[in-house]
This record gives structure tokens, C-alpha cells and sequence, in this order.
């Protein structure tokens, strides 16, 4: 996926969360855009903990293998 397409989602005003898919069938929820930083070639979201809401890990995503961005729904 173009870095320009991730970076209009993560820049929206106001934010809307968005799900990350990816070509081997992963997903990946972006519920604030400080929980994801957009590289050159690579975009890292940060995972929510267990317990707790400071993520305590996060995916290392190549934008080559972003397939797609679906915005969420609200609940």
C-alpha cells in the first residue's frame, strides 16, 4: 500500500480508528493515531496490553504487504 494512502488515515481530523489488513490474513486495529508511526517503507502499530492501556508490544508491518485500510464501525 502507498505510505500516502496510510498517512491520510492517520491524519484525519477528527480521527476515525481503522483496521490494517494485511496479505497474509492479519489484522490489525489503529484505535489512535499515537498508537501507529508511518516509516518510509514500514508503518509499527503499537498492540494494546493484556491488562492495561500502555501497550506493552507492537508489529513491525512492511507497507508491501498492507493489502488494505477499513475504517471501523462504531459500536
Amino acid at each position: 500500500m502507498e505510505r500516502a494512502a496510510i498517512n491520510t488515515y492517520l491524519s484525519r481530523e477528527p480521527f476515525r480508528p481503522f483496521v490494517v489488513l494485511t496479505s497474509g490474513g492479519q489484522t490489525y486495529e489503529v484505535r489512535n493515531p499515537d498508537m501507529a508511526w508511518l516509516l518510509r517503507t514500514r508503518l509499527c502499530v503499537a498492540l494494546p496490553a493484556e491488562t492495561g492501556d500502555v501497550p506493552d508490544r507492537f508489529v513491525d508491518l512492511s507497507l508491501l504487504h498492507i493489502t488494505g485500510i477499513e475504517e471501523m464501525q462504531a459500536a
